[in-house]
């Protein structure tokens, strides 16, 4: 594997890493539609971090806001060193793009997405009326569990948050097209070149690449960038006018669950694929 896509690779990995420990551990925060809401009851809160500390700290929703962009931004970068890197490199692609072209690309990201953390530390503030909120009944039980409310907006109401939410849709639309016409291009040449995959072993091994990439793209999709989009839409825009509750209810749920499944799938693909670790795998599930 070229040192390009080993050192994209462990960056990404190590943003997912850090993704789960403070999502998952650290700070443990749940999302709850259609509240512009992040429940809180990790670590930091048993260690008595109380809520005006964790919603007074600029720092520590700085952090919060960076695990989640951190896995978008590495996400990005990686997929875009393993298509120049196989198909534009290998097969002198017409989008094979210079290292000034990709220097731009990577550094203007980077800068897109250090200023949506940055929104998210300047426009995650509570709404005016949180205290009369936090004692309606669906909030009134998560507040007497003991973790933290951070409520950002209330359901079918103005937020600043919703500027953030705004900026990070505006973000997408112009990022991620452009890696998914690569994905698409590298998947179509890939099926355009059956006779040339099977002629060299290393047409063999781009051929696995390419398939890696192909799972972890999808991966992403499934287990991240749908979620993730899903969840903010239904906390900036009440759908339980068009929805009932039930299936409001499971979508919600089916996202967090999700999002929260996205940092160990990362690693999955590369398990499912060897047959040893199969082997492994069903021998340890048999034994339960």
């Amino acid at each position: 594997m070229n040192w390009g896509i080993r050192i994209a690779y462990l960056i990404n990995i190590i943003a997912h890493i850090a993704f789960d420990w403070i999502v998952s551990i650290f700070v443990r925060v749940y999302v709850v539609p259609p509240y512009g809401l992040f429940y809180s009851e990790g670590l930091l809160n048993r260690l008595g971090c109380c809520r005006q500390l964790i919603m007074g700290s600029a720092l520590f929703k700085g952090v919060l806001g960076a695990s989640y962009i951190g896995i978008i931004c590495t996400f990005y970068v990686l997929m875009m060193q393993m298509y120049q890197l196989t198909v534009a490199n290998e097969f002198r692609s017409y989008w094979k793009l210079s290292q000034i072209m990709q220097a731009i690309i990577y550094v203007s990201i980077s800068g897109i997405c250090i200023l949506n953390v940055v929104g998210f530390v300047i426009f995650g503030t509570d709404v005016e009326n949180y205290a009369e909120l936090i004692k309606t009944p669906e909030l009134s039980w998560m507040a007497q569990r003991g973790g933290a409310l951070l409520l950002f907006g209330e359901p079918g109401k103005y937020s600043h948050f919703r500027t953030e939410f705004y900026f990070l849709l505006l973000s997408a639309l112009v990022f991620l097209p452009l890696l998914f016409f690569f994905m698409a291009h590298a998947l179509i040449f890939l099926h355009e070149n059956e006779r040339v995959k099977h002629t060299s072993i290393n047409a063999d091994l781009f051929s696995e690449q390419l398939e890696d990439v192909s799972f972890q793209m999808g991966g992403a999709l499934v287990f991240f960038i749908i979620p993730l989009s899903v969840i903010m839409t239904m906390s900036v825009v009440d759908l339980r006018d068009f929805i009932s509750d039930p299936v409001f209810a499971a979508i919600r749920f089916t996202c967090v669950i999700l999002m929260y499944l996205n940092p160990p799938q990362l690693g999955l693909v590369f398990i499912l694929r060897n047959e040893t670790h199969r082997r492994i795998l069903l021998r340890r599930f048999q034994k339960i």
